[in-house]
């Protein structure tokens, strides 16, 4: 792709930023290629580098230890477009997971250094970059939850057994009366809909 078709990429994967946004951010980006194979983030590493991939697949790979041995879970796969790393630009912890690159792809990348000079010289762009950041880690933490809940309670074959199935493992869960809903939720308020006898 060209750089004009990299920075229209770029500028989808920035949900709320306008072309000029995008354009102030460019300078502070570096222009990457990276090959089928190669391990992008390292379980453990201590970087925060973000980095917006503008296709590609990938492998999410987490290393754990099941009854004193080890094992490799391959926890998801993606595809780009996708924004990758930004937890770690926000909370400045350790990667958790291992991600490999299954496909090659063009991306940038967003070191820390370049991050703080954004927040020195551009603090709105700091700003909008970091309510980006945030929102993609709710997004993503509520469907892991949704997943998690819809195999959880995947072949209950009544709304009993469904609540009492995700109450073995989610904590206290009971179906509620009609009144205890009217005085908790507002009356438009649909909820998420799990279906467990599919």
């Amino acid at each position: 792709m060209s750089e004009s078709e990299n920075k229209a990429a770029l500028g989808k994967l920035l949900t709320g930023f306008s072309s000029e946004d995008v354009s102030r951010l460019m300078p502070f980006l570096e222009a990457k290629d990276i090959l089928g194979g190669t391990v992008v983030i390292t379980h453990g590493a201590k970087d925060s580098d973000v980095y917006f991939l503008l296709g590609g697949a990938f492998s999410v790979l987490e290393k754990v230890s099941i009854n004193g041995s080890s094992v490799i879970l391959n926890t998801a796969t993606f595809s780009g477009p996708s924004i990758l790393g930004e937890v770690n630009m926000l909370n400045q912890s350790a990667r958790t997971a291992t991600v490999v690159a299954r496909d090659p792809c063009a991306c940038y990348m967003l070191s820390q250094e370049q991050f703080d000079r954004i927040v020195d010289a551009k603090p709105k762009l700091g700003i909008q970059l970091l309510k980006l950041f945030g929102s993609l880690v709710s997004s993503r933490q509520q469907a892991f939850q949704h997943s998690v809940r819809a195999n959880i309670l995947k072949d209950s074959r009544s709304i009993e057994a469904a609540v009492y199935k995700l109450g073995r493992y989610t904590g206290k869960v009971y179906k509620a009366d009609q009144a205890l809903h009217q005085r908790l939720f507002s009356a438009d308020l649909e909820g998420m809909s799990y279906n467990s006898f599919g």
